[in-house]
């Protein structure tokens, strides 16, 4: 079995096909990639917002937030939430797209009354999480996204 060196684009040679250039005009597309790290307690089933991302006009986003939470009696979730957020060039309201009918892309949870989940809130989106009645639960959340 072979490994891969570490390659540098500008030093491969160019063949039939200018893969260097191919490669580095699509990152070049890529505007920002970035992580927001957020936290919160809910005390009953009222949803929370741990973070918010406001989208710029005419922009594409892939959006992933990977969330845990925990309860002092050791119940425990995990979730990972992914969607394709958009936001026409003329302004206006988020559009939340998913692969699939979920944006579900991985959930453990000890309580089937937790729930999170990535919302459309006006001209950015959400990091919603649920808890439960009565029901003391801290969360953590790290949302990253990529945008062109």
């Amino acid at each position: 079995m072979s490994t891969t060196p570490n390659l540098l684009l500008n030093k491969l040679p160019i063949g039939v096909v200018n893969w260097p250039a191919l490669i580095n005009d699509a990152f070049d597309k890529i505007d920002a990639a970035a992580s927001i790290p957020a936290s919160g307690q809910t005390t009953d089933a009222t949803p929370l917002v741990l973070t918010s991302l406001q989208l710029d006009a005419g922009s594409v986003y892939m959006v992933t937030a990977q969330v845990v939470a925990k309860q002092a009696d050791e119940k425990r979730a995990s979730y990972v939430r992914r969607v394709c957020a958009t936001r026409p060039a003329s302004g206006g309201s988020a559009t939340l797209e998913t692969s699939g009918s979920s944006q579900d892309v991985f959930t453990i949870e000890s309580d089937s009354d937790w729930d999170c989940a990535i919302t459309a809130a006006g001209s950015g989106v959400n990091v919603e999480v649920t808890g439960k009645a009565a029901s003391s639960i801290t969360w953590q959340c790290q949302l990253d996204y990529v945008v062109v």
